[in-house]
C-alpha cells in the first residue's frame, strides 16, 4: 500500500448523520450528497455507508455518476442534481435515475425516450428561487411546464425543489424569500392538481437551522463530511460534527541542510540555520495545493511542521529540525488531528483563499481510500 493515503472513519460518518437528523420530522426523508467523488471521499463506499446510517436518498451532479452506482448495485433512489443532454437523458432512463428539469424540451425528451424503453423516466422539478444557477422562476412558464408534465405519460416527476443560496450566512433574508418564491410554486402547482411525493431545499446550512420543516426531504452535503457549511455556521450551530476523513502519509527520506542552502523548486526557501528537513511522497499531483507551498504545516509525532519549498507534483518537504524523533517511515498528518493540534480542509482552506469543499474535492484519485470503523 501506498504511504499517502485517505482514511475514512466510518463511525464518524454514523455520527454526523445521526447529529443532523436530531432535529428533523421522522417522516423526513435524507438524501445523501454523493456527487464529486462523495467530495473527495470515494463515491461508492460513502454511498453504502451512508444508506446503512439512515439515508434514503442518493445526489449526484451527473447522469454517469449515478450510473455507476447502479452498476455497482446501489438501489436506493438517485437524483441527478445538474442539468443533462439526451445522450445523458437516456441513461437516467435506462438505469432509473430521477433528473432534473426544469423546461418543457426535457421533459418531453423524457418522454419519448421512456416511450422507445416501455417504461418510466423519472424527474425532480427544480424551482429557482434565488441561486440564479438553474431551475425555473417564471410563474407563467411554470405554469405551462405543469401542463406538459401532466400531458406526459411516461414521466413520473415525484418531486418539486429549490438550492438556497445564503442559508450559512447571519443575514436571512435572502433565504426567507427563496422560501417564498418556492411556496408561491407550490400553491401554483397544487391550483393545477399537482401533487409532489418529495419536495426538498434545505442543505446542511438549511438542515442546521431547522429551516423549512414543511417540506419532506433535505439534502445533506458538506455536514456529511464533518464539516460546517461557513465558518459563521460553525460558530453558532449546536450541531456537532466532525470531519471523517484524515489525509496522511509517511516521511520519506530525512536530510540536514546547512545555512544558506535553498529547498525544491525556484529556491524561494534558503535555510538561516542548519536544519532537518524530511521530505514526504506527496505532491499538488495528489491533491495538496501548491498554493501551500511556504505557508502549509502538517502534524509529526504531535508536533507541527513548517511545509518549505515549493510543492511539487508528487513530493513536498517539511522542517522538523525541532522533531527529533521524526525519521524516515514516521507519520505525517496532511488533513487530521493529533490530541490538540488540528490541521482540517477549513485550515487549509484559508491558506489557499478558497473553501474546505474544493479541498476535499481535489483529492486525487490516486491516493487510496481506507475504511476504518473506529
Amino acid at each position: 500500500m501506498r504511504s499517502t493515503r485517505l482514511i475514512i472513519n466510518c463511525s464518524k460518518l454514523k455520527n454526523n448523520i445521526n447529529e443532523l437528523k436530531k432535529g428533523l420530522p421522522d417522516s423526513t426523508h435524507l438524501m445523501a450528497i454523493v456527487k464529486a467523488n462523495a467530495y473527495g471521499h470515494g463515491v461508492l463506499e460513502i454511498a453504502r455507508y451512508s444508506l446503512e446510517y439512515g439515508a434514503d436518498w442518493l445526489g449526484v451532479a451527473t447522469p454517469e455518476e449515478g450510473v455507476f452506482l447502479r452498476e455497482n448495485g446501489i438501489k436506493a433512489p438517485i437524483l441527478v442534481l445538474g442539468a443533462s443532454n439526451g445522450d445523458e437523458l437516456e441513461l437516467c432512463v435506462k438505469y432509473d435515475l430521477h433528473q432534473t428539469v426544469f423546461s418543457a424540451h426535457t421533459v418531453f425528451q423524457l418522454e419519448s425516450i421512456a416511450q422507445r424503453y416501455s417504461k418510466k423516466a423519472y424527474a425532480h422539478i427544480k424551482v429557482n428561487s434565488g441561486m440564479n444557477r438553474i431551475g425555473i422562476c417564471d410563474t407563467n412558464e411554470f405554469r405551462e411546464l405543469l401542463t406538459v408534465v401532466k400531458s406526459c405519460g411516461n414521466v413520473v416527476t415525484d418531486g418539486i425543489f429549490t438550492h438556497f443560496a445564503t442559508a450559512d450566512e447571519e443575514d436571512t433574508l435572502g433565504t426567507a424569500e427563496q422560501i417564498r418564491r418556492f411556496d408561491e410554486m407550490l400553491s401554483i402547482a397544487e391550483e393545477c392538481g399537482i401533487k409532489f411525493d418529495y419536495i426538498h431545499a434545505c442543505n446542511t446550512a438549511g438542515i442546521m437551522r431547522h429551516l423549512c420543516p414543511k417540506y419532506n426531504m433535505v439534502r445533506l452535503g458538506i455536514g456529511l463530511y464533518g464539516y460546517y457549511p461557513s465558518e459563521y455556521m460553525k460558530r453558532v450551530s449546536n450541531i456537532n460534527i466532525e470531519p471523517i476523513a484524515e489525509f496522511v502519509t509517511n516521511i520519506s527520506a530525512v536530510n540536514t541542510i546547512a545555512p544558506g542552502e535553498a529547498v525544491s523548486y525556484g529556491a524561494t526557501f534558503r535555510a538561516e540555520k542548519t536544519m532537518r528537513i524530511a521530505t514526504l511522497p506527496v505532491g499538488y499531483a495528489d491533491g495538496y495545493n501548491r498554493l501551500l507551498s511556504n505557508k502549509g504545516k502538517v502534524i509529526i509525532n504531535g508536533k507541527t511542521a513548517d511545509v518549505i519549498g515549493r510543492v511539487c507534483m508528487d513530493q513536498m518537504m517539511v522542517d522538523i529540525t525541532d522533531i527529533p524523533d521524526a525519521k524516515e517511515g514516521t507519520k505525517a498528518i496532511l488533513i487530521g488531528k493529533c490530541s490538540d493540534i488540528c490541521v482540517d480542509a477549513d485550515s487549509i482552506a484559508d491558506l489557499c483563499m478558497t473553501i474546505s469543499y474544493e479541498v476535499l474535492t481535489s483529492i486525487a484519485q490516486r491516493v487510496e481510500r481506507v475504511y476504518i470503523d473506529a
